[in-house]
């Protein structure tokens, strides 16, 4: 197609092949690309689910045209306005990364980079409060019921 693979008008073609490719996709593929967002996406923005960056309870929510666009909107990492941006957060790829895969996977080809999902740590319950005064009171009374150890 261009003579240099390395320059910048092979990238922005290429980029903008893959877009139009992708365009009214974005679900299949993102269902394929990062798994952990398939419940998001197939919501088409009718419903919040947890991150799977940071976790919460309600932060990640698809965009209406999330089939058209593969956009998506986390309360806390932010908005991800295109299938590109919303693959490259969820998967910890670089620009070059995603569009790779995003052509191999419309070509028919298996994905094979590196998901960098991240993996939350399990939830820690807090530790129950003291009741300090109660804590306080125990400890008097074994005191004042103790005797002397030279008697």
């Amino acid at each position: 197609m261009y003579a240099r693979e390395n320059s910048e008008e092979y990238w922005r073609a290429y980029w903008n092949k893959a877009r139009e490719q992708a365009e009214g996709r974005w679900i299949s593929i993102i269902n394929a690309l990062a798994p952990q967002l398939s419940d998001a996406v197939e919501s088409e923005g009718k419903r919040h689910f947890p991150c799977p960056v940071h976790g919460g309870k309600d932060g990640l929510r698809a965009f209406k045209d999330v089939s058209q666009t593969g956009g998506c909107v986390c309360n806390s990492c932010g908005k991800f306005h295109d299938g590109f941006e919303t693959l490259k957060w969820a998967n910890g790829w670089d620009n070059r990364t995603a569009v790779e895969e995003v052509t191999t996977y419309l070509n028919g080809g298996d994905a094979h980079a590196k998901r960098n999902v991240r993996v939350l740590p399990p939830r820690v319950a807090p530790p129950p409060k003291v009741d300090n005064e109660s804590l306080r009171r125990s400890l008097n009374r074994v005191w004042n019921q103790s005797v002397p150890i030279t008697d």
